[in-house]
């Protein structure tokens, strides 16, 4: 196995295969990738989001009209809404649903 050669700010570039260059090229550009942490606390599964008032009303299976009602009242908590961007977190709105329905019987 080839010794990994380190690649420094003083290293000319002629020196350089094309795949170093290609990293060099890569690291300088992009962002470092974000480390989870490693205590274990992070969510494993993705959040799904569901964006205005369609969103809601197609999640929930209701019109727009109840879906807006819904959003008012007890989906706030699920409900992000900075100006006229809509979102809300789909699985807290199913849960807030299913509460809501189940309380209504």
């Amino acid at each position: 196995m080839e010794a990994r050669k380190v690649i420094d700010s003083s290293t000319p570039l002629i020196s350089l295969t094309a795949g170093e260059f290609r990293q060099v090229l890569r690291d300088a550009l992009l962002p470092p990738q974000r480390q989870e942490p490693a205590t274990g606390t992070s969510d494993p599964t993705p959040r799904r989001y569901v964006y205005g008032i369609t969103g809601i009303a197609q999640l929930l299976g209701v019109s727009k009209p109840t879906a807006q009602r819904y959003k008012e009242t007890f989906l706030k908590p699920a409900v992000m809404q900075r100006g006229r961007k809509l979102i809300t977190d789909a699985d807290m709105a199913v849960n807030l649903f299913a509460q809501q329905k189940g309380g209504e019987r």
